[in-house]
C-alpha cells in the first residue's frame, strides 16, 4: 500500500501495510510495533526474521480482505488456513485464529469431503492436521486423526507423504502418540470377542456356538486392524450380519457387552493417545471456537478491511 506506515520483512518479502491494522489484531503485535525499530524511507521495518514470507502474505490477505479468508463452510486450500492459523496464533490475533480454527476442524472431519479419497495424500493430510493442530495446541482435533494414522502400516506412517504443496511428516510427539496409542487400542486383554468363546456361558445350542467360534476368528483379525469401525455398531446390518448365527440369549448377553466395550472404548480414545479426557478437549475447542462463532455474528465482520484495496 503506497500510504502504508509500516514495513514488514519476513523472507523473502517486504510488505508495506498499515499499523493500526495489525494493531487492531492482537495486543502481541501492538507490543511488537511499540519497540524502536529502524527506518526505510521515514517508514518504520520490521525485521520479521523467524517467520515465513508466505505464511505472513496470506496472514496478512486475510486482514484485509475477508473475501479471501471467508468463514466456513466456505472452502479455503490447506496452505491457507495454515498459514493464517500459525501467524495468527503466534502473534495472539485471536479472532483470526479462531476462524483459522473453523476451517482446519473442517479439514479434520473424516466424514466429510475435504480430506483425500486415496489412502496416500489422505495419510499426508492427516499428517498435516495432527502437525498444525500440535503446533497451535488445538489438542481436541487429534484423537481421531491420530487413531485414524494408526490403522496405517508404520512405514507410511514414518515415512513422509506430499500434500497441498508441501512434505507432510508426524511431529516427534505425534509419533510417541501414534506409536502408543496403537499399543493401547490393540491391547489384547481389551479385544471384545473373548467373550464370544471364553467361558461357553452353558449354550446348549451347538450352532450357536460354533458360529460364536468362527465368528470371533474372524473378527478378531479385523479388531486389530481397525478396532474403531470393528466396534462400530451404529449400522444395523452390520449388526445383524454379525448375529444371526447366536441363539436369543447369547445374542442378548454380547449386544449388552458389545454396548458397553463401544463405549469404554470411545471415552478412552484420548488417553491412549495421551490427551486430556473428552471433556477437556471439549472444553478447549468450546473456547478455541467461540471467538469464531462471535466474529461471523459481528455487524462490523462483513466490511472487515474493506477500506483498503
Amino acid at each position: 500500500f503506497s500510504d502504508g506506515d509500516l514495513v514488514i520483512c519476513a523472507h523473502p518479502y517486504w510488505f508495506r501495510v498499515h499499523r493500526r491494522m495489525l494493531e487492531s489484531q492482537s495486543s502481541e503485535f501492538a507490543r511488537l510495533l511499540a519497540i524502536p525499530w529502524s527506518m526505510v524511507n521515514g517508514v518504520t521495518c520490521v525485521n520479521s526474521t523467524k517467520d515465513s514470507g508466505p505464511d505472513f502474505y496470506n496472514f496478512l490477505a486475510a486482514v484485509y480482505h475477508h473475501e479471501n479468508f471467508p468463514d466456513p463452510p466456505a472452502r479455503v486450500d490447506f496452505s491457507v488456513v495454515e498459514s493464517v492459523l500459525r501467524v495468527a496464533h503466534k502473534y495472539g490475533a485471536a479472532a483470526m485464529r479462531s476462524r483459522a480454527l473453523a476451517h482446519l476442524m473442517a479439514y479434520s472431519d473424516l466424514q466429510g469431503d475435504l480430506l483425500p479419497i486415496d489412502a496416500t495424500p489422505r495419510l499426508g493430510a492427516m499428517k498435516a492436521i495432527a502437525a498444525l493442530a500440535r503446533e497451535v495446541g488445538a489438542l481436541w482435533i487429534l484423537p481421531e486423526i491420530l487413531y485414524e494414522i494408526t490403522c496405517f502400516a508404520p512405514d507410511q506412517i514414518e515415512n513422509a507423504n506430499a500434500w497441498s504443496g508441501a512434505s507432510r511428516s508426524l511431529s516427534h510427539a505425534d509419533r510417541v502418540a501414534v506409536g502408543n496409542g496403537h499399543r493401547r487400542t490393540r491391547h489384547l486383554a481389551d479385544n471384545p470377542f473373548r467373550t464370544l468363546i471364553a467361558p461357553e456361558r452353558d449354550c446348549p445350542e451347538r450352532k450357536c456356538r460354533k458360529w460364536r467360534k468362527e465368528l470371533c476368528k474372524t473378527q478378531h483379525r479385523s479388531f486389530f486392524t481397525d478396532p474403531k469401525r470393528c466396534v462400530d455398531w451404529k449400522s444395523p446390518s452390520r449388526e445383524d450380519v454379525r448375529l444371526k448365527g447366536m441363539c436369543h440369549a447369547c445374542r442378548r448377553i454380547f449386544k449388552r457387552e458389545w454396548t458397553e466395550f463401544s463405549f469404554s472404548f470411545w471415552q478412552a480414545l484420548p488417553e491412549r493417545f495421551d490427551l486430556p479426557g473428552w471433556e477437556e478437549l471439549d472444553d478447549m475447542r468450546e473456547k478455541d471456537i467461540r471467538l469464531q462463532i462471535e466474529d461471523t455474528s459481528s455487524p462490523a465482520n462483513a466490511s472487515h478491511g474493506s477500506s483498503h484495496d
